[in-house]
């Protein structure tokens, strides 16, 4: 957007716009009626159009409803239409004004540059009092990029799957690289995550080797995360350096795909997920391409979440598998090790705890519940510690058998900091306890790492 604000001066209102769709899509908004009756008109303004003949000469003929309640008779006279370039028309009732609308196309982008031309300056200026005709032409425009949006909904392609799985274990899937690589992408594929930073405007990073030895990069784009509900993110085809890079088998095909991802959990603890994608700054010829292709591409997502359905049963089967969580922290690699090793820092953003001591063999003890719940007697021994770069710690319940390992990596990324954290051996605790169930301790780690842990380090001074 370039220009969000009219400009008046003298007897004219002019307003410049770069819109996020092709020319010939922009262009085809203003002279069918399909289209034009959605968005014409200030905002709560509706169309009703009885005419439309875009040739020179030619008339529109329409009645806007107001929010009001009342009806507002229209005519339009064509006086010039240059095929995605140029409009010129005249309003032949009051008040009489001229309108020229050029088009200018920039690269899968349109700006659009409106000029509004009245009989007089005084004129344009009782309007404005009247009716507040500046305002008005920005929610008209407003309501274009608006309209434009739904094109790109229009051709969506949307995949449905329920999971015999609970709403986190599917999260931890779809945002960690130790299990998203182990079931992303087509059948028979080896993934690599060179990267996977889960946070808006963060970047995840893979490559996929085909079983015909062929090596293609993807990326994500983090737009939106809500955890563990929602994700949305750009999806192109990428090179190893981070690149964007065309579709390896088709000529024709949109840069990037917006998805969003929806995970529900299900009255029988299944877990509905609905992605739908569609593409942007996309040409005319791209977004058919995209159209086109919806029947395979929902074919392909069936293939990937076949695997993705295996891969959770893995996960599920006994709890052996580790819960890996993995964050890059906005603070310095000596700040985030204070907040999980100095006992006071460790009581203002975590649990309430006695002492602590980053020393091997040192143990230490906590209580932790729900707030609703049963609180339990945390028990734990330090088994490992390298100062800002790991720290480990047997962890069992008090009255429990069984022990598991809680392993805290840090990196250092020069003002930020790589944090993964690994709890493992979770099938030594045989405890039949719902409270002890894998996806609460998702829900629990969730919560330490991606909200806790990240608020206090990256918000303290």
């Amino acid at each position: 957007m370039t220009s969000s604000n009219p400009i008046v001066s003298g007897n004219t209102i002019s307003l410049e716009r770069t819109i996020k769709a092709p020319v010939e899509l922009v262009f085809e908004a203003w002279i069918k009626p399909e289209h034009i009756q959605h968005w014409w008109g200030p905002a709560g303004f509706t169309n009703t159009i009885s005419q439309m003949d875009t040739t020179p000469g030619g008339e529109w003929v329409f009645v806007m409803h107001g929010p009001d309640g009342k009806d507002y008779p229209n005519v339009m006279k064509y006086k010039e239409l240059e095929l995605n370039k140029k409009i010129v028309m005249e309003h032949t009732v009051q008040p009489y004004f001229c309108m020229t609308v050029l088009f200018e196309a920039q690269g899968n982008h349109t700006c659009i540059k409106i000029t509004n031309e009245f009989e007089s300056a005084e004129m344009l200026q009782q309007i404005i009092k009247a009716v507040n005709a500046a305002e008005g032409l920005k929610q008209n425009i407003d309501k274009l990029e608006d309209h434009m949006h739904l094109q790109d909904l229009a051709i969506s392609m949307e995949v449905n799957r329920t999971f015999k799985a609970p709403k986190l274990l599917v999260w931890q899937a779809f945002t960690e690289a130790a299990h998203f690589s182990k079931w992303w992408g087509p059948k028979g594929c080896a993934i690599q995550v060179a990267q996977l930073d889960l946070k808006p405007g963060g970047l995840a990073h893979y490559n996929m080797q085909m079983p015909n030895g062929a090596i293609m990069w993807g990326m994500f784009k983090y737009i939106d995360l809500q955890a563990p509900d929602k994700i949305v993110f750009i999806n192109s085809f990428s090179d190893a350096d981070g690149g964007l890079t065309g579709n390896p088998y088709l000529s024709v095909w949109p840069l990037e795909v917006q998805n969003t991802l929806t995970l529900e959990s299900q009255a029988d603890g299944t877990t509905l997920l609905t992605i739908k994608g569609y593409p942007i700054n996309a040409s005319m010829a791209e977004r058919q391409a995209f159209a086109n292709m919806t029947a395979m591409m929902k074919q392909g997502f069936g293939g990937t979440f076949n695997s993705l359905d295996h891969h959770l049963a893995v996960m599920l089967a006994q709890g052996k598998t580790p819960i890996v969580m993995e964050r890059v922290l906005n603070a310095p690699v000596e700040k985030v090790w204070r907040a999980i090793t100095n006992k006071d820092e460790i009581k203002q953003w975590s649990f309430d705890i006695a002492a602590f001591e980053p020393i091997p063999g040192f143990e230490f003890s906590f209580k932790g519940g729900k707030p609703d719940g049963i609180v339990y007697t945390h028990l734990c021994k330090v088994v490992a510690a390298d100062e800002c770069r790991k720290l480990s710690y047997t962890w069992q319940y008090e009255g429990f058998e069984g022990t598991s390992l809680v392993t805290m990596e840090l990196t250092a990324q020069g003002n930020q900091t790589h944090f993964k954290l690994t709890h493992s051996d979770m099938e030594n605790m045989q405890i039949e306890n719902d409270n002890f169930a894998v996806d609460n301790f998702i829900a629990g780690w969730t919560n330490i790492i991606h909200t806790l842990l990240t608020n206090y380090v990256e918000n303290k001074n």
